[in-house]
């Protein structure tokens, strides 16, 4: 038969013939072996050792092998190596294939598959003849328990997925997988073994992908990882170490980042395997036994985990919007790997959306077109996006000599009323902080979600929004005459000589916010969300729920202070409190905050219920800061004249939330002390002056420390 190499090679009989070859010998050297402790591929000490080209039994001629190898180094080897920082292939494995002749007849069958297929070769087909030999000389290595021929099957697989039908793919990699499992090797083995297992890897998540949900990996995923220990039997702790392990490794290593990102697609092609198993073919699941929406979940939290753990290098250094003539945004990475694994992250999250549960109300549809688009940061526009949710109140502001005593009647020097609530006033923080008072060069969209009265004063609230440049548009105007349909009002009494403050709440139509509004978030889709606790608990759990779902990093300042089930702190990605609201949500007195030492050991246990970065504000101490990365310490307070401390910690996070915003959108990695610098000085600008939005710096008065 007539057969061109540029063709699929499956046609070619003599592929056929050779892959099967290859089968047997690796099953048949893998049934001989005894079992062995886990073996580490090693480069050959003598460096005065050069490639041997001799063999009985090959034709092709010399010139033509020393071009293959010039491909592989220059072309083949680069490409394998893209995800490994350490270029093994490219650097490594020519040296082992010094002593190794099945390596390097392995090398050469695969690059010259590879210009066959460029069509930069017209010399018949060397690559089977290659891969010929190197399965030949396959055997006596494997009898010999070379663990070089890891590498070397791993590489003809490769061959073969490049050479025949992907739809075979399981007959490609069940030797390297029962190889890896001789040889103990897995992901996190380190050097050349790590890259070579992560190699393997990609084919086997490409396989999963191809069965559309019919077949699973044949290496199973508990072994693509180190054994899980013991104590952490259960698949939540199973799952949460597997996790760790990865966050951990992949702080200092981009591939590791991108290698954590092959696990979870593959994770996420396991779950539709099993869902076609179990659900839909009734059979028994063995393997996790929690209802399928619960796994559903897990996974996709420990998707957008990943999303919001990416280093600067796994982030986009350039988003162009698309136009009229694009359909899809551009976008440019700098690394390698993070443009692998972006990409990746979107196809898992398609693959995800397209068995949701319904109980997840999601709309399906909409999220996998934004996916497709392989967009990676939630933002509409050049700029991030904070959406706060929370309360609107007008604040009726009496300033007394001393606050009044139980029973006590006492005069008031003078009294205003101001906009107010804390989720207005630190989106009206976070507009001023980050524009100037002209409402020019803004680094931060606004956007304002609550509910107000059809009264005068819910018109003074928005119109007092506006004028700092937030968006309103998702306010809720209760217009009806049922009660808590008023504008919220808080009673607010500030002490003239040390400038403190008691506050009462009257919610008003805070208290309309429903969970059923928060099964999808209004308004734009926000790089942030903010909220704290002045509208209905169940409203805020909603909408923290969703926001999960979405991969949105939320933003929670517990006040006024209540306790929260456990579920609030994992995966929270900004923590911000008070001491009080610290100490209430750590069982603690308040006084027992005194100690910097407590204060770091509450920071950390909220660090161990799954919260990435924690903030406590001391008042006149400054403000301790804790993350997940290790950083942590005590940033003092600067010494003002405080004259009313109203709207001091709404500053203090609506600055901190402009520097987290932006930060999600910049190559450069969050600077969290950096950030609370900043909140500590725009918040004594606000203590030096009356009122609660008014007083709020605008950008332009923060000098150097502009956001």
């Amino acid at each position: 038969m007539s057969f061109f190499a540029s063709e699929d090679l499956s046609l070619d009989p003599r592929f056929t013939e050779l892959q099967e070859e290859l089968r047997s010998v690796l099953f048949a050297g893998l049934s001989s072996l005894s079992p062995s402790r886990p073996c580490t591929p090693e480069k050959d000490a003598d460096t005065q050792q050069t490639l041997s080209f001799s063999s009985a039994t090959l034709t092709v001629p010399h010139a033509r092998l020393i071009r293959y190898l010039q491909n592989w180094i220059t072309e083949c080897a680069p490409y394998l190596d893209k995800f490994d920082e350490d270029q093994h292939f490219q650097i490594q494995v020519p040296l082992m294939a010094q002593k190794s002749p099945a390596l390097l007849y392995a090398m050469l069958a695969f690059s010259s598959r590879q210009m066959e297929r460029r069509g930069l070769t017209h010399e018949g087909c060397d690559s089977l003849e290659l891969y010929q030999e190197s399965i030949r000389l396959l055997s006596p290595g494997l009898q010999a328990k070379d663990p070089n021929m890891l590498v070397t099957a791993c590489i003809l697989a490769v061959f073969e997925l490049m050479s025949g039908g992907a739809r075979n793919w399981k007959r490609h990699v069940e030797g390297c997988a029962s190889l890896f499992e001789y040889f103990g090797v897995n992901g996190f083995s380190g050097g050349l073994p790590q890259a070579v297992f992560w190699c393997y890897a990609r084919m086997e998540l490409c396989g999963a992908i191809i069965s559309d949900g019919a077949e699973t990996t044949v290496l199973p995923l508990d072994e693509w990882v180190p054994p899980v220990p013991k104590s952490m039997a259960s698949p939540d702790a199973a799952e949460k170490y597997v996790q760790n392990l990865f966050h951990q490794k992949s702080r200092s290593s981009p591939d590791t980042h991108a290698n954590w990102a092959i696990y979870l697609c593959t994770k996420v092609c396991d779950l539709r395997f099993r869902r076609t198993q179990y659900l839909e073919l009734g059979r028994a699941d063995w393997h996790d036994n929690r209802p399928f929406s619960e796994q559903w979940q897990q996974l996709w939290n420990e998707l957008q985990f990943w999303l919001n753990e990416r280093s600067p290098e796994m982030r986009p250094i350039k988003i162009a919007e698309a136009d009229h003539k694009q359909v899809f945004p551009t976008i440019l990475f700098a690394h390698w790997a993070a443009i692998s694994s972006n990409q990746v992250y979107h196809a898992a999250c398609i693959l995800m959306l397209e068995m949701c549960p319904p109980e997840q109300d999601l709309n399906s549809q909409c999220l996998a077109l934004w996916h497709a688009r392989q967009k990676p940061d939630t933002m509409s526009s050049p700029r991030p996006t904070i959406s706060v949710l929370g309360s609107l109140n007008i604040d009726l502001v009496s300033y007394v000599p001393h606050h009044p005593l139980p029973g006590e009647t006492i005069t008031a020097s003078h009294f205003n009323v101001f906009p107010g609530g804390k989720g207005a006033n630190q989106a009206v923080a976070c507009a001023k902080l980050s524009r100037t008072s002209a409402l020019l060069d803004p680094s931060v969209d606004v956007v304002m979600i609550g509910a107000i009265g059809g009264d005068t004063y819910g018109e003074v609230l928005l119109d007092s929004l506006k004028s700092y440049g937030v968006e309103t548009s998702p306010v809720i105007v209760n217009k009806n005459e049922e009660t808590g349909s008023a504008t919220g009002i808080a009673m607010i009494v500030v002490d003239e000589p040390s400038g403190q403050n008691r506050i009462i709440l009257s919610p008003g139509a805070n208290g309309s916010l429903r969970p059923t509004q928060f099964t999808t978030l209004p308004g734009p889709t926000p790089t942030l969300l903010i909220m704290q606790l002045e509208i209905p608990l169940e409203t805020v759990l909603q909408a923290l729920k969703t926001a999960k779902t979405l991969g949105i990093p939320v933003l929670l300042n517990p006040a006024p202070a209540q306790v929260l089930p456990s579920e609030v702190y994992e995966g929270l990605a900004h923590l911000v409190l008070n001491e009080t609201e610290a100490a209430l949500l750590s069982d603690l007195n308040e006084e027992d905050l005194e100690d910097i030492s407590t204060v770091q050991k509450v920071a950390d246990q909220f660090l161990a219920r799954g919260v990435r970065n924690v903030v406590i504000t001391l008042g006149g101490r400054g403000a301790y800061y804790a993350n997940m990365t290790g950083s942590k310490g005590l940033i003092p307070a600067l010494k003002v004249d405080v004259v009313d401390t109203t709207a001091a910690g709404d500053t203090f996070i609506g600055a901190y939330a402009v520097d987290a915003a932006n930060a999600m959108v910049r190559p450069e990695e969050f600077d969290i002390k950096g950030a609370i610098k900043k909140s500590i000085q725009a918040a004594s600008k606000t203590v030096s002056r009356k009122g609660a939005q008014v007083s709020i710096p605008w950008k332009d008065e923060m000098g150097s420390a502009t956001l």
